[in-house]
C-alpha cells in the first residue's frame, strides 16, 4: 500500500528527479535524520508504506570555518549634499534612491584585496559612468584599494545597476529613480542633505 504526501505533512525539495519530500518541522529546525525518507519513484504524490531511510551527514567543519562576515567591498555614495554607506549583502548593495538623471559620486573601497585586478565598473538599465560610456576599467594596482567615479541615471524611472567586476568576483550597487507612482514604488535608502 501507498501513503500519500500531504502538503500539511511537508514539502516538496526539488531534487535530482523532482519529486523528493522532506517533512516539514515546527520553527524551521532541520529535520531528524530518522524521520527523511527516500523520494518514491513514483510522480503520483505518494510514497511507499515502507520506505528506505537516508542518512544526513553534517558537513565537515560544521562552524563555518573558512566564511567571513565582512563583505568584500564598502561603497560611499554622495548624492547632492549628503552621503550614505549602503549596506552590502552578500555582494548587492542596499537600494539608494537616485532622481531621473541624477549623479552620484561613488567611491568604493576593497580593503582586503589582494589580487592587483582591474576593475570593470559597469552601467546596466540605462546611465553613463564618468559623464562617458556605460562602463569604465579602473586600475587597482598593488596596494591601492579604492577607486572612486560618478555615475548619471538614464532619464527613465525604476532600477538602475552598477556592476563592480574584478576577476570573477561581482557586486552590484543599485539605484532606483522614483515613479510617478510612489505608493508603488520599492524600499530605497535616501540620502539626506
Amino acid at each position: 500500500s501507498r501513503v500519500p504526501v500531504t502538503a500539511a505533512a511537508g514539502k516538496q525539495n526539488p531534487g535530482a528527479s523532482g519529486n523528493g519530500f522532506v517533512p516539514a518541522v515546527a520553527g524551521g529546525a532541520s529535520p531528524d535524520p530518522a524521520a527523511v525518507v527516500a523520494p518514491s519513484t513514483a510522480s503520483s504524490g505518494t510514497l511507499p508504506a515502507k520506505p528506505k531511510r537516508v542518512t544526513l551527514r553534517a558537513s565537515s567543519g560544521g562552524d563555518s570555518a573558512g566564511l567571513e562576515s565582512t563583505p568584500p567591498s564598502r561603497a560611499v555614495v554622495k548624492i547632492g549634499g549628503g552621503q550614505i554607506a549602503p549596506p552590502n549583502f552578500s555582494g548587492h548593495y542596499q537600494r539608494v534612491r537616485l532622481e531621473r538623471g541624477g549623479k552620484a559620486e561613488i567611491k568604493v573601497e576593497f580593503p582586503r584585496d589582494e589580487t592587483s585586478h582591474d576593475v570593470l565598473v559597469r552601467a546596466i538599465h540605462g546611465g553613463k559612468i564618468n559623464g562617458g560610456e556605460n562602463y569604465a576599467v579602473f586600475d587597482l594596482g598593488r596596494g591601492q584599494k579604492e577607486i572612486a567615479f560618478t555615475f548619471e541615471s538614464g532619464g527613465e524611472a525604476g532600477i538602475s545597476e552598477v556592476i563592480l567586476r574584478r576577476g570573477t568576483t561581482e557586486e552590484v550597487l543599485q539605484f532606483w529613480a522614483p515613479t510617478d507612482q510612489p505608493q508603488y514604488d520599492p524600499p530605497a535608502l535616501s540620502v539626506g542633505s
